[in-house]
């Protein structure tokens, strides 16, 4: 019997330890739950986050191509993001996810055959990155749940907003993308939302403020945690989850049905 954590979502997702292995039943089973429950008792799970580089005019800078999310989206409407991304469900293969999101997002269709592996490796514990080369001319369309594409410098942590503020992104209509764009594959066994960039109204409040000397990154990894009940360790990029445990939502789940 598989056991799986509900609740009126039908996305399920896999559940992973902190050392990205899966959290398995008695009957070795990975344990699934539900997305929504997931995100409300900060239950570790994978997503992959795709990032599409090109070069840049200025000699050893790339470009970094970011999707504006649409202003429908629950989570940081109208906010600027990596190229694109999301849950990986039930999949095993950060890859075949991250292909299908940048298919759903950015109407890419990527050929897995014609992607050449330049670095697998840990890009801090506990992400793996990988980093492919495509050198197939590609048609980029915005997805449903994008407003706008932007190419900004990579060197995008405090820098990002000034450039933004002062230069603005223009929109990026489907046309062909640059040759030779290198993909990025972030899998990451929960859901980091640092990569997000914040908007202009997140950026007057006094909250920011008080944060300039802290990296932008930085800033927004503490921001999420602080408002879903988690706490990062000064000694370490670990986090501390602070909400029901795995096994008692097993059980309550059990007991639920049991009653029924």
């Amino acid at each position: 019997m598989s056991v799986c954590l509900r609740d009126d979502a039908s996305e399920l997702l896999n559940v992973v330890k902190e050392d990205g292995s899966f959290f398995t039943t008695d009957a070795g089973e990975i344990l699934t739950v539900a997305r929504g429950i997931a995100h409300t008792y900060g239950i570790w799970h994978q997503t992959t986050n795709v990032l599409l580089v090109s070069p840049h005019s200025s000699p050893g800078e790339v470009n970094v191509f970011l999707q504006k999310r649409s202003p429908k989206k629950r989570l940081f409407p109208g906010a600027w993001t990596v190229s694109c991304g999301g849950h990986m469900g039930r999949a095993i293969d950060p890859l075949k996810s991250a292909l299908r999101e940048a298919t759903e997002e950015l109407g890419l269709s990527l050929d897995p055959g014609h992607l050449i592996p330049l670095h697998s490796g840990n890009a801090g514990f506990p992400n793996m990155l990988k980093v492919w080369r495509y050198d197939r001319k590609t048609i980029l369309q915005m997805g449903r749940e994008v407003e706008c594409f932007g190419y900004a410098p990579a060197s995008v942590d405090r820098e990002v907003m000034e450039y933004i503020e002062t230069t603005g992104l223009d929109d990026f209509p489907a046309q062909d993308a640059p040759v030779g764009l290198e993909l990025e594959a972030f899998n990451r066994e929960f859901c980091f939302y640092y990569l997000y960039f914040p908007t202009e109204k997140q950026v007057e409040s006094p909250e920011f403020r008080d944060k300039e000397a802290v990296g932008l990154k930085e800033v927004l990894l503490q921001d999420f945690l602080a408002g879903h009940r988690h706490e990062r360790t000064d000694s370490s990029e670990t986090l501390i989850t602070h909400c029901v445990s795995i096994e008692q939502l097993i059980h309550q789940n059990l007991a639920k049905e049991n009653v029924q």
